[in-house]
């Protein structure tokens, strides 16, 4: 596939001169002297001539990926060169089961969990797409949510964020409430490790923690006791409002995570080190940063005027060996889905696809990884059938076999179908 790649191997004897910068960088942001905080300012990095990603590297000797997006373009790549395996789950509908707008997905061994943008959140059979549940019921009740911001699960349990009540509410996989956990801070998205520890990202207006204002990242205890911060900014605007971005997990204890419009996915790795782990390259189409510490407008009047790309407009999401994202080109004119093997080192950013094989009909919108199967999970589009001339349908039911032609077609908007996709090494 040719992409270019490129290694920055950071050494120690290289970091010397600069060992008081890394020292209150993001690795140790915990550093309350203002001047040490300065120092993870842009414009504190380009007054040293230094790039972001290589001013935020720990002095542990690690190295971190450059993936050059633009190094290796596919206008039509053939699904069959990209996706080893895929299969559906048609979920159920009911008169309690329908959504709106998928905003999130998340898995377990037996359960599937939809949330929508109206914040409700149902619970279905991962086996059979079988409604089993709405998880929780909304309202101001001891047991009810306000405002559900997000949610994570685990085997046992489903764990929602209230940014209302400012806590975490525990359901069981039966729908019944267990307990409410008060969070001592603002944060808008937060997943829980498997050791019971927790990752927040902390909401930019976080008045009630003042030793956490201006940090993205937190890692608390399991009674929500601050253990370490991390990402330090001086704004509070667009680089620091990552709503739109969860944290994702291939392992259990193991967390990336990306901000808005960035450019760089961290790592919070199961031994607690919270470090940069890949660098996306944009060339000539990247954002100049000091626009995403300014203002909004000034951001989007930029992109919009000078045709630049605004690479992680949506999640970056991370399997056992893959990155997956997807880039808006010329202020959300063209899209793309940039695909990275991480055993390869190698990525292509793919502007459409070529359906080329006989299980498939629409390439899925890839939402979530699910690191019990190594699957990722999305969702998929349904043809319409009922314009299709009988010839034409009959065709298709042929190619598609009668068990695919059910779940594949249909023209209710209502019925959802689950994809999940192994893509090639």
């Amino acid at each position: 596939m040719g992409c270019r790649m490129r290694i920055i191997y950071i050494e120690m004897k290289k970091l010397y001169p600069f060992a008081a910068i890394f020292l209150c960088t993001v690795f140790f942001c915990s550093c309350k002297n203002t001047s040490d905080r300065n120092s993870d300012n842009f414009l504190s990095r380009r007054a040293m001539g230094m790039p972001k990603h290589v001013a935020e590297l720990s002095s542990d000797g690690f190295l971190t990926d450059t993936i050059d997006i633009y190094g290796n373009i596919s206008d039509n790549m053939p699904v069959s060169h990209l996706i080893s395996d895929i299969r559906y789950l048609r979920l159920e509908k009911t008169r309690s089961s329908v959504f709106s707008t998928i905003k999130d997905i998340k898995c377990n061994s037996r359960y599937l969990f939809v949330f929508d943008r109206d914040s409700r959140l149902k619970q279905f059979d991962i086996n059979t797409g079988k409604y089993i549940s709405n998880v929780f019921s909304r309202g101001e009740g001891p047991e009810e949510v306000i405002n559900p911001s997000c949610f994570d699960v685990d085997e046992n349990y489903v764990y929602i964020l209230d940014g209302r009540r400012a806590g975490i509410l525990v359901y069981d996989m039966s729908g019944d409430f267990v307990r409410r956990m008060d969070v001592p801070f603002r944060a808008d998205h937060f997943r829980r490790r498997d050791d019971g520890t927790y990752v927040f990202k902390l909401s930019p207006f976080n008045g009630s923690y003042p030793s956490l204002d201006n940090y993205t990242v937190v890692v608390t205890d399991s009674a929500f006791i601050p253990k370490s911060k991390y990402l330090y900014k001086d704004t509070k605007d667009v680089s620091v409002r990552i709503d739109r971005t969860p944290f994702f997990s291939p392992s259990g204890n193991y967390f990336g995570f990306t901000a808005i419009y960035g450019n760089t996915y961290y790592g919070l790795t199961a031994d607690g080190i919270y470090r940069p782990m890949y660098f996306f390259d944009l060339g000539d189409k990247t954002v100049p940063e000091y626009l995403l510490e300014e203002s909004d407008k000034n951001f989007i009047d930029f992109i919009r005027e000078n045709d630049k790309a605004a690479v992680l407009y949506a999640p970056t999401i991370e399997g056992r060996k893959h990155l997956i994202f997807r880039i808006d080109l010329a202020y959300y004119k063209n899209k793309g889905l940039f695909v990275y093997s991480k055993d390869g080192k190698e990525g292509v950013l793919i502007k459409s696809f070529d359906i080329d094989r006989r299980d498939m009909l629409f390439m899925p919108q890839i939402m979530a990884y699910n690191s019990i199967t190594g699957e990722f999970v999305g969702v998929q589009n349904l043809l319409a059938t009922e314009n299709l001339p009988t010839e034409e349908a009959k065709a298709l039911k042929e190619h598609l076999g009668a068990e695919l032609y059910s779940k594949l077609t249909g023209s209710d908007p209502s019925d959802i179908v689950i994809s999940f996709v192994r893509f090639k090494s």
